[in-house]
């Protein structure tokens, strides 16, 4: 990963492979196709963390 802040560029590895059959050549991005019960259940849980970090 690239960044540049002021001018100045840090460049660090963060592990993460990207799977070649993913990878989308004209989007230049990985194509990926998340079950909407995945999100679901992580929105769930931040809200029910809050909540409960709360009351």
């Amino acid at each position: 990963m690239r960044v540049v802040n002021a001018g100045q560029r840090i460049e660090f590895t963060t592990d993460y492979r990207i799977d070649v059959a993913k990878w989308d050549t004209d989007k230049q991005r990985i194509d990926i196709v998340t079950p909407k019960y995945a999100l679901l259940g992580t929105h769930v849980g931040r809200r029910t963390f809050i909540c409960n970090a709360l009351f």
